[in-house]
Protein backbone atom coordinates (compact mmCIF):
# COMPACT_ATOMS: atom_id res chain seq x y z
CA UNK A 1 0.00 0.00 0.00
CA UNK A 2 1.03 2.97 -0.91
CA UNK A 3 -0.32 6.93 -0.91
CA UNK A 4 0.73 9.88 -1.25
CA UNK A 5 -0.31 13.12 1.39
CA UNK A 6 -0.61 16.16 0.63
CA UNK A 7 2.52 17.66 2.41
CA UNK A 8 4.80 16.21 0.36
CA UNK A 9 4.96 13.09 2.71
CA UNK A 10 4.02 9.01 1.54
CA UNK A 11 2.45 6.85 3.51
CA UNK A 12 3.63 3.33 2.32
CA UNK A 13 3.79 -0.41 3.83
CA UNK A 14 6.54 -2.28 4.20
CA UNK A 15 6.87 -5.44 5.17
CA UNK A 16 10.51 -6.64 6.46
CA UNK A 17 11.84 -10.03 6.29
CA UNK A 18 14.79 -10.43 8.39
CA UNK A 19 12.76 -8.14 11.18
CA UNK A 20 16.02 -6.00 11.83
CA UNK A 21 14.72 -2.80 13.37
CA UNK A 22 16.69 -0.57 11.35
CA UNK A 23 16.05 -2.62 7.92
CA UNK A 24 13.31 -0.25 6.90
CA UNK A 25 14.99 2.83 7.64
CA UNK A 26 18.18 2.60 5.96
CA UNK A 27 16.47 0.96 2.90
CA UNK A 28 14.08 4.11 2.18
CA UNK A 29 16.82 6.21 3.01
CA UNK A 30 19.36 4.97 1.03
CA UNK A 31 16.82 5.16 -1.69
CA UNK A 32 16.29 8.84 -1.32
CA UNK A 33 13.09 8.68 0.98
CA UNK A 34 13.65 8.89 4.39
CA UNK A 35 11.56 8.27 7.50
CA UNK A 36 10.20 11.47 8.48
CA UNK A 37 11.52 12.28 11.99
CA UNK A 38 14.53 9.81 11.69
CA UNK A 39 17.75 10.80 13.41
CA UNK A 40 20.05 8.21 12.46
CA UNK A 41 19.35 8.03 8.35
CA UNK A 42 19.11 10.99 6.50
CA UNK A 43 18.32 12.34 3.18
CA UNK A 44 21.41 12.16 0.72
CA UNK A 45 23.05 8.94 2.35
CA UNK A 46 24.35 11.13 5.44
CA UNK A 47 24.23 9.87 8.97
CA UNK A 48 23.23 11.66 11.72
CA UNK A 49 24.58 12.47 15.00
CA UNK A 50 22.18 10.44 16.96
CA UNK A 51 20.98 6.63 16.48
CA UNK A 52 17.31 7.67 18.94
CA UNK A 53 15.11 10.22 19.89
CA UNK A 54 15.19 12.31 23.19
CA UNK A 55 11.86 12.55 25.04
CA UNK A 56 10.89 15.56 23.52
CA UNK A 57 11.58 14.82 20.49
CA UNK A 58 9.23 14.90 17.46
CA UNK A 59 8.36 11.11 16.86
CA UNK A 60 9.97 9.08 14.55
CA UNK A 61 7.05 8.42 11.98
CA UNK A 62 7.78 4.84 11.57
CA UNK A 63 4.38 2.66 13.32
CA UNK A 64 4.83 -1.75 13.11
CA UNK A 65 0.61 -1.53 12.60
CA UNK A 66 1.10 -5.45 13.39
CA UNK A 67 3.63 -7.65 14.57
CA UNK A 68 3.21 -11.79 13.84
CA UNK A 69 5.82 -14.15 15.13
CA UNK A 70 6.03 -17.76 16.32
CA UNK A 71 6.42 -17.74 20.02
CA UNK A 72 9.71 -19.36 20.88
CA UNK A 73 8.46 -21.14 23.93
CA UNK A 74 5.47 -23.00 22.29
CA UNK A 75 6.04 -21.94 18.71
CA UNK A 76 2.37 -20.88 18.36
CA UNK A 77 1.58 -18.26 15.44
CA UNK A 78 0.66 -14.95 17.47
CA UNK A 79 -0.14 -11.62 16.41
CA UNK A 80 -0.20 -8.48 17.77
CA UNK A 81 -2.34 -4.71 16.39
CA UNK A 82 -1.94 -1.20 17.21
CA UNK A 83 -3.92 1.42 16.67
CA UNK A 84 -2.11 3.86 14.11
CA UNK A 85 -0.74 6.93 16.22
CA UNK A 86 -2.13 10.76 15.46
CA UNK A 87 -0.06 11.42 12.80
CA UNK A 88 -0.75 8.36 10.79
CA UNK A 89 -4.26 9.11 10.35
Amino acid sequence: MQQRLVDGTTLLEARPLTGRTNQIRIHLAHLGYPVCGDPAYLAGNTLGESQTLGVADPPLCLHAWRLTFRHPLDHQTVTFTATPPEWAK
